[in-house]
């Protein structure tokens, strides 16, 4: 069968070698929109690896050929990003977020030595918002 279904993978994979099957047009019909149709074995179909305007990529799993722009693909959906300037900023906005929880707690624990109820109220809210916008 040329066209392969591989298990939670959405994105049809279909043998090169059969690029007019009609078999292959018959299941992409019934297939729901993919962004990405993976046409593989192009060791074999002498076909070049690469991705066309159309979201068609070529590789090819035996040789290894394509493998890295389908893992780039793959990466830059998921929002995958390995550059060190984003990680940096990342940990720096962390540690952000850390300080200013920390300074409402501080500001809060001096509200409820001073029996400040609504000051007190506020500034934990203000804390669990600073946490929360770490974890989201």
């Amino acid at each position: 069968m040329p066209l392969k279904w591989s298990g939670n993978f959405r994105h049809p994979v279909l043998d090169d070698r059969h690029h007019e099957d009609q078999e292959n047009a018959n299941l992409l019909a019934e297939w729901p929109q993919s962004p990405l149709i993976i046409r593989n074995k192009i060791d074999l179909s002498h076909h070049r690896a690469g991705m066309n305007a159309d979201g068609v990529l070529y590789l090819s799993a035996k040789t290894g050929e394509g493998i890295g722009l389908l893992k780039a693909y793959l990466k830059d959906k998921m929002g995958l990003h390995s550059s060190t300037e984003g990680r940096f900023m990342a940990r720096r906005r962390h540690l952000d977020s850390l300080q200013r929880t920390r300074n409402a707690f501080i500001t809060a624990l001096n509200h409820a030595q001073t029996d400040q109820s609504e000051l007190l109220a506020e500034e934990l809210r203000q804390a669990q918002n600073w946490v929360k916008s770490r974890v989201n």
